[in-house]
């Protein structure tokens, strides 16, 4: 296999740097394509004159021959890159089920649906670090789990830092870490592989539209559970900051402080910044994505002013968000510090038809 290498040759009499094409990783001539096996079972009914209606998918895949390498498999210090190789196996499963419901009552009709999703992706292999624990290993994990020092508090006391497992450099008001390892301090082989994804395993909606003559109603809710995002909070020196964070956190001599001294920007490498559970958030929530009021005008009316339809709404988006975050829109991925909250909406408006 081959790279681009910026200075890969020079040409002319200024010897000029060109790119070039240089010798890579070793080749693997037998690398071929990923194989995936699904299975699925499926019910869709429609239940007393479908005034009940469910649909329901039951599904596994399992994809094998992934492409990927050994390097975590061999020591740095070897200095070698391995080809990438038909070796990694992950299964995802789940189920998707939704029910309706629908009536009509003389002038008042309605309609309900509801549905839910469920999807895990787990690693079957990979080529995991031979000389890592077994809480650092990716098989058997979901994908896309990541590594994190488990936070139990904040130190206090100078007392409580001189007794306590801490990494090099910890002091009063720093992140407290679990000691995993059991060595009496904390370094890289307490981090744990924790199977909290970013991406939801669980996502859900819900849908209502009913009529009563010209008046009509439509509600949209959504929502997602099982999901976490990562926010690392930090000092934001000569920038701005959330006031939760700025109010709570940790100041000399606090002993209940929410927050832990706050790392200097951009940065994991100090004490409380390191990569731990304390910045890892539950962003589970629900929320009223959209809402709408609406009258349509008689047609008798309508028709004294040569007019079809005329239909005049009001409606609203992202309406009311319920979580236990708080400070930021919990379908924002930002781990930076850039927290755009969701807008809301509203819209007043006429529709009409000639």
């Amino acid at each position: 296999m081959y790279s681009l290498n910026g200075n890969g040759y020079t040409y002319g009499t200024t010897q000029a740097a060109t790119q070039g094409l240089i010798a890579g990783v070793s080749p693997n001539s037998n690398i071929t394509w990923e194989v995936a096996k699904t299975s699925n079972i499926g019910l869709d009914a429609g239940l007393w004159n479908d005034k009940l209606g469910i649909v329901l998918d039951i599904f596994k895949q399992r994809r094998s021959n992934i492409l990927s390498t050994r390097d975590l498999a061999i020591p740095i210090y070897t200095g070698l890159i391995l080809p990438n190789e038909n070796i990694g196996i992950v299964e995802n499963k789940g189920f998707e089920l939704q029910l309706s419901h629908s009536n009509k009552i003389d002038a008042f009709t309605y309609r309900v649906a509801g549905n839910v999703t469920y999807a895990k992706s787990n690693v079957i292999y990979i080529s995991d670090p031979s000389n890592v624990p077994a809480w650092q290993k990716a098989a058997g994990h979901i994908l896309g789990s990541d590594l994190y020092y488990h936070a139990i508090g904040i130190f206090r006391t100078q007392a409580e830092v001189e007794t306590s497992p801490k990494w090099t450099g910890t002091e009063v008001g720093d992140l407290k870490y679990e000691d995993v390892n059991a060595n009496d301090e904390i370094d890289a082989g307490d981090m744990v592989r924790m199977d909290k994804p970013s991406i939801p395993e669980i996502t859900f909606g819900f849908n209502l539209s009913m009529s009563y003559k010209n008046f009509a109603l439509w509600a949209n809710f959504t929502g997602a559970t099982r999901v976490w995002q990562y926010y690392l909070l930090d000092s934001r020196i000569a920038d701005n900051n959330l006031a939760e964070v700025i109010i709570n956190r940790y100041t000399p001599g606090s002993m209940n402080s929410k927050y832990p001294w706050l790392p200097t920007q951009g940065t994991e490498s100090e004490v409380s910044g390191l990569h731990s559970t304390f910045w890892l958030k539950n962003v589970s929530y629900g929320r009223l994505k959209t809402l709408e009021l609406s009258y349509s005008l008689p047609e008798k009316l309508l028709s004294k002013i040569k007019i079809s339809s005329m239909k005049v709404f009001i409606n609203g988006n992202n309406l009311i968000t319920i979580d236990g975050l708080k400070w930021v829109d919990p379908e924002n991925t930002s781990q930076n510090g850039q927290f755009y909250p969701q807008s809301k909406i509203y819209n007043l408006g006429i529709n009409i038809s000639f």
